[in-house]
């Protein structure tokens, strides 16, 4: 239904704050309970001040289809898409660089240590970054397996 829908008590209800967008929203990351970024199809995402009251269509992060988004703080995040590609926001969004266009398959995921040693997974291959998101290095892989989700708890 390209909707947003905020959930309140533990997703008990559900509100619909977006309808018939555009373009079908995918991923989604919230800084807190009223700052947050939708990132959908064809290279659009939208963002909002206040719990999705009110939504900006922001970006252009490339042609491809959002599939994983991810905020190490408010303004340093990276995005995956559906065709393998990897992009970089220095400005929580506002813009998006490309850093990764080489790789097998969807981004699945992305997880950060900390602010600048982060994981991602896109298809057959892995990535690593030492600067936050500005260079993503191939890390070697035994197995053709995809990995869907990640999660560190120290380096």
């Amino acid at each position: 239904m390209r909707s947003i829908l905020k959930s309140s008590y533990a997703g008990a209800d559900r509100e619909r704050k977006a309808n018939n967008l555009a373009y079908s929203p995918n991923a989604i990351w919230m800084w807190d309970d009223q700052r947050g970024i939708v990132a959908g199809n064809s290279g659009r995402s939208y963002d909002t001040q206040d719990g999705f009251d009110n939504i900006n269509t922001t970006s252009v992060f490339g042609a491809g289809h959002a599939s994983a988004i991810y905020f190490v703080n408010d303004t340093l995040g990276s995005l995956g898409t559906e065709d393998g590609q990897i992009y970089h926001t220095i400005n929580g969004g506002g813009t998006w660089m490309q850093q990764v266009e080489d790789s097998t398959g969807q981004v699945f995921c992305f997880a950060f240590v900390d602010e600048l040693l982060g994981f991602a997974s896109a298809g057959a291959d892995l990535f690593r970054t030492t600067d936050g998101g500005v260079v993503w290095d191939p890390l070697p892989t035994h197995e053709l397996v995809n990995v869907r989700h990640m999660h560190f708890f120290d380096a």
